[in-house]
């Protein structure tokens, strides 16, 4: 029982480096401090503009000083992502207001991160300080995926899809927590199975899949 303190409580995560539950004490924060975003966004464009662009060298330049740091990876895992929920801050007030998006800007969006994802590994190679871009790559290569998928969606129109899509939206937290701990519960038990084939390793992960939903299912149903 200790231990689990520990680890939702972040003390694993702050004191010892344990990177196996940083993202619940992480996601408490993201939590917490969610409803001054969501305020400032409302406030006009001016203010959320700001805040958004202060927020970000915020992060990019706690990074920087901490690039040296022993125990960089343990705070970038967490700090690295707060882009990643300023966007989704951003995206959820789309989503409340309606608002469609441009099938032109859609496409034009993939060019755009593949670029700027070739420009942040150059710099990269250049300067070891930079790492503090690499997390970045792969946020604007995500961004650009939903965008297209979304595009690729309004052109299905397929009820189907949509049905199981919004079953995944709304069992998308717990899924994400759920599919931590069995990951990490099989690396620890089957990782030297997993590791011997393809075939293999898609039954470990495949398992870890299953179980996620599973469990989420049942956890819907018992707090409903």
């Amino acid at each position: 029982l200790s231990e689990w303190v520990a680890n939702v409580s972040g003390y694993t995560w702050f004191i010892r480096g344990t990177l196996a539950f940083w993202y619940i004490p992480a996601q408490i924060i993201f939590y917490i401090v969610a409803p001054f975003f969501l305020i400032m966004f409302k406030k006009g464009k001016a203010v959320k503009n700001t805040v958004f662009m202060a927020t970000i060298i915020a992060v990019l330049c706690g990074l920087y000083l901490l690039s040296g740091h022993e125990r960089y990876s343990s705070f970038e895992i967490a700090i690295g992502r707060v882009p990643v929920f300023l966007m989704g801050c951003f995206i959820g007030e789309w989503v409340q207001e309606k608002r469609t998006m441009s099938k032109m800007w859609c496409l034009a969006v993939i060019p755009v991160a593949f670029c700027c994802k070739i420009v942040f590994r150059w710099l990269l190679q250049q300067n070891s300080a930079f790492i503090i871009l690499a997390r970045g790559r792969n946020l604007l290569i995500a961004f650009a995926a939903c965008y297209m998928f979304c595009f690729f969606l309004s052109e299905m129109q397929s009820n189907r899809i949509n049905a199981c899509l919004r079953w995944f939206g709304t069992h998308s937290l717990e899924l994400y927590l759920l599919h931590i701990g069995y990951r990490n519960l099989s690396r620890l038990y089957f990782m030297d199975w997993g590791n011997q084939s393809t075939v293999s390793a898609l039954v470990v992960y495949g398992g870890v899949i299953v179980l996620s939903c599973v469990t989420a299912w049942i956890w819907k149903k018992i707090i409903h």
